[in-house]
C-alpha cells in the first residue's frame, strides 16, 4: 500500500511538471544576450515574471553593490539590481509566446513593452519594443541549467 501511495504521488507531481511545460512557459534561469546577468523567470498566477539573480560585476567601483542608479525615479535609484524584477506581467498569447508585459533595463533606466518566444532550438527570443513589436529590438537568451 505505501508503494501504491508513493507511485500515486509521483504520478501526479509527473503531471504538474508536464502542465507547465506544456502552456510553452521558460520557466527557469536564462542568460542574458551578452552574458553579463542571469535572470530567473517564474509564474506568479496565469504572468511571467523575471528577476535578475546573478551579475558578472554585482559590485561597483567602490565595492558596493550595484544599484538602479539610471533609472529616471530617483526614489528606485538605491535599490539592488541583484534580485530586481526585470520581467512584469507577461501574459501568455500562445504556446510559447508571451506579450503584453513590460522589460525594464537597469542599463538604461527604461522599461519597454516586451514579447519573450521559446524557439525551436531551446532558446528564448526576448523582445523590447515601444507601441508594437514591429518597432523593437530582439536578444537570444540562453537556458542555464545552474548558476555559476
Amino acid at each position: 500500500m505505501k508503494n501504491f501511495i508513493v507511485l500515486i504521488f509521483m504520478f501526479v507531481a509527473t503531471l504538474q511538471v508536464a502542465k507547465g511545460q506544456t502552456d510553452g512557459a521558460p520557466i527557469g534561469f536564462w542568460s542574458t544576450a551578452r552574458g553579463k546577468a542571469i535572470v530567473e523567470i517564474y509564474k506568479s498566477g496565469d504572468k511571467l515574471f523575471g528577476k535578475i539573480v546573478w551579475l558578472t560585476n554585482p559590485k561597483d567601483e567602490n565595492g558596493n553593490m550595484q544599484t538602479d542608479i539610471k533609472n529616471t525615479d530617483v526614489t528606485k535609484q538605491t535599490r539592488p539590481i541583484l534580485g530586481l524584477n526585470t520581467l512584469i506581467d507577461l501574459e501568455k498569447i500562445e504556446s510559447g509566446i508571451w506579450d503584453n508585459g513590460y522589460i525594464y533595463s537597469p542599463e538604461h533606466g527604461k522599461k519597454y513593452n516586451c514579447r519573450l518566444t521559446v524557439k525551436d532550438d531551446g532558446t528564448l527570443e526576448v523582445r523590447g519594443y515601444k507601441g508594437i513589436p514591429l518597432f523593437g529590438e530582439s536578444f537570444i537568451w540562453k537556458r542555464v541549467k545552474k548558476i555559476p
